[in-house]
């Protein structure tokens, strides 16, 4: 991997957006990504456009039943959330699952949100 100043460029990353156009975005099934690589979620970075609450899911499934509905990786974890903030990450990401194979499809879902209009999450994966 790269390095500058003796950090590492993380570059195994899948990024999730949703962006209402202007509206607060709503709840429910959204974006979804392949994952092109096997390992571990080591970070969850939520970013949205303006100050809000919001709280998101991640499911996976695998290729025959991509893009997954349902199978939480979270779980009874904590999940990627805003709370009257702009930013939010975690380092140690408290989910259920946090192991993904190349082929998996991972898809977010919006369990709740409230004057957010457009949000980025990023996950690392080591």
């Amino acid at each position: 991997m790269p390095k500058i100043n003796g950090s590492q460029i993380q570059d195994r990353q899948v990024t999730f957006g949703v962006d209402g156009a202007g509206s607060a975005i709503s709840t429910g099934l959204k974006d979804w990504v392949r994952v092109p690589y096997s390992g571990t979620i080591v970070l969850w970075e939520l970013t949205a456009k303006e100050s809000g609450s919001v709280v998101c899911d991640i499911y996976k499934s695998d290729y025959a039943s991509a893009p997954p509905a349902s199978g939480s990786i979270v779980g009874a974890g904590t999940k990627p959330a805003l709370s009257s903030a702009q930013r939010n990450k975690s380092t140690s990401p408290a989910f259920d699952t946090l192991t993904v194979s190349a082929g998996d499809y991972l898809r977010l879902n919006i369990d709740s949100a409230s004057t957010v209009t457009k949000i980025k999450l990023i996950l690392e994966i080591d």
